[in-house]
């Protein structure tokens, strides 16, 4: 049976409530959805893209999903981004 281990990463706002940044169960990572905030948890900007390269991605392009909503977690927060990583074993039999 595959460990699950969580992460809390330094330099990032603390999560809203139990949440915490990424878990990792076997070969996949699922990184919680990110929103565009500073160190305190401060919305960056009230632009949409200033809020989107909070958490720039650079050259990978990630499969993504498009929701609208009315609002989000945070008052002026426009994006959230969240993934799902496969990694490579180390050791395959």
């Amino acid at each position: 049976m595959a460990e699950k281990k969580e992460f809390l990463l330094q330099g990032l706002a603390t999560p809203i409530s139990h949440y915490c940044d990424a878990v990792r169960w076997g070969d996949l990572l699922f990184i919680s959805g990110m929103a565009p905030v500073d160190a305190k948890g401060k919305v960056v900007s009230e632009d949409v893209a200033a809020q989107t390269r909070q958490q720039y991605f650079g050259k990978a392009r990630p499969a993504s999903t498009l929701i609208g909503v009315k609002e989000l977690a945070i008052p002026g927060m426009k994006v959230e981004i969240e993934a799902v990583v496969g990694l490579k074993s180390a050791a395959r039999p």
